[in-house]
Protein backbone atom coordinates (compact mmCIF):
# COMPACT_ATOMS: atom_id res chain seq x y z
CA UNK A 1 0.00 0.00 0.00
CA UNK A 2 1.00 3.23 -0.89
CA UNK A 3 1.44 6.04 1.70
CA UNK A 4 -1.96 8.77 2.30
CA UNK A 5 -2.19 12.77 3.25
CA UNK A 6 -1.51 13.15 6.82
CA UNK A 7 -4.53 13.07 9.02
CA UNK A 8 -6.24 12.88 12.44
CA UNK A 9 -6.88 9.94 14.93
CA UNK A 10 -9.73 10.75 17.54
CA UNK A 11 -10.15 8.55 19.96
CA UNK A 12 -12.48 7.53 22.55
CA UNK A 13 -12.84 6.02 25.72
CA UNK A 14 -11.97 5.15 29.20
CA UNK A 15 -8.52 4.68 30.83
CA UNK A 16 -7.63 2.36 28.25
CA UNK A 17 -7.78 5.28 25.73
CA UNK A 18 -6.60 7.92 28.30
CA UNK A 19 -3.44 5.69 29.44
CA UNK A 20 -4.50 6.74 33.05
CA UNK A 21 -4.78 10.54 32.84
CA UNK A 22 -2.44 12.49 31.53
CA UNK A 23 1.12 12.92 31.25
CA UNK A 24 2.48 14.40 35.01
CA UNK A 25 5.79 14.01 36.07
CA UNK A 26 3.92 13.44 39.38
CA UNK A 27 1.59 10.71 38.16
CA UNK A 28 3.80 7.47 38.33
CA UNK A 29 1.05 5.43 36.58
CA UNK A 30 0.30 6.97 33.28
CA UNK A 31 1.62 6.02 29.84
CA UNK A 32 1.69 6.56 26.64
CA UNK A 33 -1.96 5.27 25.40
CA UNK A 34 -1.93 2.66 22.57
CA UNK A 35 -3.84 5.59 20.88
CA UNK A 36 -1.12 7.28 20.54
CA UNK A 37 1.29 4.70 19.11
CA UNK A 38 -1.32 4.10 16.36
CA UNK A 39 -1.13 7.87 15.61
CA UNK A 40 2.80 8.43 15.06
CA UNK A 41 2.66 4.92 13.53
CA UNK A 42 0.33 6.84 10.76
CA UNK A 43 1.94 10.08 11.23
CA UNK A 44 -1.27 11.15 11.95
CA UNK A 45 -2.54 14.25 14.38
CA UNK A 46 -4.28 12.82 17.53
CA UNK A 47 -7.02 14.29 19.63
CA UNK A 48 -7.73 11.76 22.44
CA UNK A 49 -11.28 12.28 24.99
CA UNK A 50 -10.41 9.53 26.43
CA UNK A 51 -11.49 9.77 30.46
CA UNK A 52 -10.96 7.69 33.26
CA UNK A 53 -13.86 6.19 34.25
CA UNK A 54 -16.06 6.73 31.03
CA UNK A 55 -19.09 5.26 30.78
CA UNK A 56 -20.10 4.10 27.24
CA UNK A 57 -23.46 6.82 27.28
CA UNK A 58 -20.31 9.85 28.16
CA UNK A 59 -18.59 8.24 25.27
CA UNK A 60 -21.06 8.23 22.83
CA UNK A 61 -22.35 12.07 23.87
CA UNK A 62 -18.55 12.86 23.37
CA UNK A 63 -18.84 11.44 19.49
CA UNK A 64 -22.39 13.10 18.87
CA UNK A 65 -20.47 16.69 20.31
CA UNK A 66 -17.61 15.96 17.68
CA UNK A 67 -17.70 17.78 15.25
CA UNK A 68 -15.74 15.99 12.37
CA UNK A 69 -13.74 16.51 9.10
CA UNK A 70 -12.93 14.58 6.44
CA UNK A 71 -9.64 14.07 7.48
CA UNK A 72 -10.74 12.99 10.91
CA UNK A 73 -10.77 9.29 11.38
CA UNK A 74 -12.51 7.49 14.46
CA UNK A 75 -11.52 5.06 17.21
CA UNK A 76 -13.61 3.98 19.34
CA UNK A 77 -12.77 1.86 22.60
CA UNK A 78 -16.39 0.93 24.29
CA UNK A 79 -16.34 0.87 28.46
CA UNK A 80 -18.02 -1.31 31.12
CA UNK A 81 -21.57 -1.95 30.92
CA UNK A 82 -22.22 -1.42 34.16
CA UNK A 83 -20.50 2.21 34.75
CA UNK A 84 -22.79 5.39 36.13
CA UNK A 85 -24.95 7.24 33.63
CA UNK A 86 -26.41 9.63 34.93
CA UNK A 87 -26.56 13.42 33.34
CA UNK A 88 -24.80 16.21 34.35
CA UNK A 89 -26.46 19.15 33.33
CA UNK A 90 -24.29 21.79 34.40
CA UNK A 91 -20.71 20.45 32.30
CA UNK A 92 -23.52 18.80 29.73
CA UNK A 93 -21.92 15.66 29.85
CA UNK A 94 -22.62 11.89 31.50
CA UNK A 95 -21.07 11.96 35.26
CA UNK A 96 -17.78 10.01 35.37
CA UNK A 97 -18.31 6.08 36.12
CA UNK A 98 -18.23 3.72 38.22
CA UNK A 99 -17.80 0.18 38.03
CA UNK A 100 -20.54 -1.59 40.68
CA UNK A 101 -22.20 -4.53 41.48
CA UNK A 102 -25.95 -4.05 40.58
CA UNK A 103 -29.31 -5.62 40.82
CA UNK A 104 -30.61 -7.74 37.68
CA UNK A 105 -32.93 -4.46 36.89
CA UNK A 106 -30.39 -2.24 36.98
CA UNK A 107 -27.77 -4.21 34.85
CA UNK A 108 -30.92 -4.55 32.26
CA UNK A 109 -31.02 -1.20 31.85
CA UNK A 110 -27.21 -0.57 32.40
CA UNK A 111 -27.56 -3.17 28.82
CA UNK A 112 -30.00 -1.28 27.55
CA UNK A 113 -28.18 2.12 27.35
CA UNK A 114 -25.03 0.40 26.30
CA UNK A 115 -26.73 -0.96 23.32
CA UNK A 116 -28.58 2.65 22.56
CA UNK A 117 -24.86 4.22 23.28
CA UNK A 118 -23.04 2.62 20.49
CA UNK A 119 -26.14 2.21 17.87
CA UNK A 120 -26.87 6.29 18.43
CA UNK A 121 -22.52 6.70 17.78
CA UNK A 122 -22.53 4.23 14.65
CA UNK A 123 -25.89 6.01 13.62
CA UNK A 124 -24.03 9.35 13.76
CA UNK A 125 -20.88 8.17 12.43
CA UNK A 126 -22.57 6.78 9.78
CA UNK A 127 -24.84 9.51 8.77
CA UNK A 128 -21.56 12.16 8.62
CA UNK A 129 -19.36 9.55 6.47
CA UNK A 130 -16.64 9.23 9.55
CA UNK A 131 -14.62 6.49 9.20
CA UNK A 132 -14.44 4.66 12.36
CA UNK A 133 -13.65 1.44 13.56
CA UNK A 134 -14.82 0.01 17.77
CA UNK A 135 -13.13 -2.30 19.85
CA UNK A 136 -14.63 -3.54 23.20
CA UNK A 137 -12.19 -2.25 26.24
CA UNK A 138 -12.42 -5.33 28.97
CA UNK A 139 -15.68 -5.93 28.96
CA UNK A 140 -16.63 -9.33 27.36
CA UNK A 141 -20.27 -8.97 27.32
CA UNK A 142 -19.97 -6.17 25.14
CA UNK A 143 -18.97 -8.17 22.24
CA UNK A 144 -22.41 -9.53 22.33
CA UNK A 145 -24.19 -6.20 21.44
CA UNK A 146 -21.45 -4.68 19.53
CA UNK A 147 -20.83 -7.93 16.95
CA UNK A 148 -23.92 -6.66 15.06
CA UNK A 149 -22.11 -3.15 14.06
CA UNK A 150 -19.66 -3.18 11.04
CA UNK A 151 -17.13 -1.07 12.22
CA UNK A 152 -16.50 -3.47 15.39
CA UNK A 153 -13.75 -5.64 15.60
CA UNK A 154 -14.02 -8.92 17.42
CA UNK A 155 -12.17 -9.75 20.67
CA UNK A 156 -10.95 -6.83 23.88
CA UNK A 157 -8.29 -4.90 23.71
CA UNK A 158 -7.50 -6.68 27.17
CA UNK A 159 -7.07 -9.85 25.56
CA UNK A 160 -4.21 -8.38 23.52
CA UNK A 161 -1.82 -7.87 25.96
CA UNK A 162 -3.45 -10.12 28.55
CA UNK A 163 0.16 -11.00 29.77
CA UNK A 164 1.26 -7.56 30.17
CA UNK A 165 -1.68 -5.89 33.18
CA UNK A 166 -0.68 -4.29 36.33
CA UNK A 167 -2.00 -0.59 37.50
CA UNK A 168 -5.40 -2.34 38.64
CA UNK A 169 -6.05 -4.38 35.47
CA UNK A 170 -4.90 -1.56 32.98
CA UNK A 171 -2.49 -2.13 30.14
CA UNK A 172 1.28 -1.26 31.29
CA UNK A 173 3.68 0.02 28.64
CA UNK A 174 4.48 -3.05 27.07
CA UNK A 175 0.37 -3.86 26.95
CA UNK A 176 -0.34 -0.68 25.48
CA UNK A 177 2.77 -1.30 23.06
CA UNK A 178 1.00 -4.50 22.00
CA UNK A 179 -2.64 -3.11 21.44
CA UNK A 180 -1.09 -0.73 18.99
CA UNK A 181 1.02 -3.39 16.87
CA UNK A 182 -2.32 -5.83 17.51
CA UNK A 183 -4.79 -3.22 15.82
CA UNK A 184 -2.43 -0.85 13.24
CA UNK A 185 -3.34 -2.78 10.42
CA UNK A 186 -7.12 -2.19 10.83
CA UNK A 187 -6.85 0.96 11.46
CA UNK A 188 -4.94 1.35 8.20
CA UNK A 189 -7.31 -0.34 6.01
CA UNK A 190 -10.18 1.34 7.66
CA UNK A 191 -8.36 4.60 6.61
CA UNK A 192 -7.70 3.11 3.22
CA UNK A 193 -11.61 2.67 2.46
CA UNK A 194 -12.25 5.89 3.63
CA UNK A 195 -9.57 7.27 1.37
CA UNK A 196 -10.72 5.17 -1.57
CA UNK A 197 -14.63 6.95 -1.45
CA UNK A 198 -12.85 10.17 -1.10
CA UNK A 199 -11.47 9.81 -4.29
CA UNK A 200 -14.27 8.64 -5.83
Amino acid sequence: MGSFPMGTIVAFGDSYTSGLNKPDPNNRYYVTPFVEHVANELGFDLINYGIDGNSNPAIASQILAHDFTEDQFALVTWSGHTRDWDWDPERLRFKKANLRVRKPRELDICYYMSEISIRSAENYLTKNSVSCIMYAGFVEHMLIQMEQWDNFIPGTLKELCADDMELCQHPNAVGHRKIADSILNDVREKIYEQRRKQDN
